[in-house]
């Protein structure tokens, strides 16, 4: 039974594109639909900073602090807002915003939430594209224990040969389950 779906977003377009599977599967079966967003801390380039000027690395170092304080404000309030939108289409949802690896503060959030499932996106890379890129769905389907349900997002899927999309799927942009497009399990 699944209870809790954890969902990773990054605000991108394709992190997105699992919402409408993450949807339906929180309203069918009366789980809990919790979103995440990680962000890695920013550090300075102490590098370009010259060394013997203190005040340049100070800046640049506040400059970072600023830089990720803005990110996190934008993560939390990009993943209250999707939270009040869900909520109020009755579906039971929250979200967390944390700092660190990806990889690990997914599988860590999922894990301490008692997440019966995470569902994401992915490019669909395969073969060498996913040896020279890293995937972090790929390592989080790899370690994190439970069941990762992985989308391809339909604009790329409907372009894939092997992808199948009802014309209901594709017009109305909320696929059922019936009417998935092929998914990487």
């Amino acid at each position: 039974m699944i209870r809790t779906i954890l969902v990773p977003l990054d605000g991108s377009e394709l992190a997105e594109g699992v919402l409408p599977y993450a949807k339906d599967l929180g309203s069918r079966l009366h789980a809990k639909v919790h979103f995440i967003q990680v962000f890695k801390r920013e550090t300075p380039d102490l590098l370009r900073a010259s060394s013997d000027k203190r005040v340049a690395i100070e800046s640049a170092i506040e400059s970072a602090a600023q830089q990720t304080d803005r990110e996190e404000k934008a993560a939390s309030n990009y993943l209250s807002q999707l939270v009040s939108n869900w909520q109020a289409e009755g579906i039971d949802a929250g979200s967390t915003v944390v700092e660190g690896s990806p990889t690990f503060k997914i599988i860590e959030t999922a894990h301490a939430l008692g997440a019966d499932l995470i569902a994401m996106s992915t490019h669909g890379r395969s073969g060498l594209g996913r040896l020279v890129s890293g995937s972090v769905a790929d390592e989080v389907v790899r370690e994190a224990g439970i069941p990762v349900l992985l989308v391809k997002p339909l604009r790329q899927a409907s372009e894939s040969a092997d992808a199948v999309a009802s014309p209901s799927a594709t017009e109305t942009g909320t696929p059922s389950i019936g009417s998935w497009p092929a998914l990487s399990l």
